[in-house]
């Protein structure tokens, strides 16, 4: 363990990128293409489900059965049905949200010169959220309004 450990830390420094580079920034916000995009995907099924459920609770009941009548009325196929939408949606706005934030952050720092403070982190953390949401609802509308 104490080997693997040793050859991470190394790995680590080696393709470590400096504070502020381009790299940095398209680093952060791969970060939050891929927690964002995977996260969010990985629970349509879960979200078609409890939609199901909300519309026809005799039918549907409980998640479980839920999940047992989807599957045999439409297949496994069809609990998947809005992943594309989803990913591309929250990789966006995670994009923004995670990449945004290290850029606000960064600009604030060379304006302000400490960046530790709470007003100064709520300002960058608001900002950077502000325009996640902002994507996502703009990518939510468009594909609302071609439906």
């Amino acid at each position: 363990m104490a080997v693997f450990l040793q050859w991470f830390l190394f790995r680590l420094e080696t393709y470590s990128c400096e504070y502020g580079s381009n790299k940095y920034y398209a680093l952060c916000g791969l970060g939050g293409i891929l927690s964002c995009g995977i996260t969010h995907t990985a629970v349509v099924p879960l979200d078609l489900v409890k939609c199901r459920i909300q519309v026809d609770p005799v039918k549907y009941g409980n998640l479980i059965k839920g999940f047992r009548v989807s599957v045999a009325e439409s297949g496994l196929k069809e609990l998947g049905k809005g992943w594309a939408p989803t990913a591309f949606g929250y990789s966006a706005q995670g994009l923004c949200k995670f990449g945004l934030y290290e850029v606000f952050k960064h600009v604030y720092a060379d304006l302000l010169g400490d960046v530790s403070n709470m007003c100064c982190c709520f300002s960058v953390t608001g900002k950077s959220v502000f325009w996640g949401e902002l994507v996502n609802e703009f990518l939510d509308y468009k594909g609302t309004c071609r439906e």
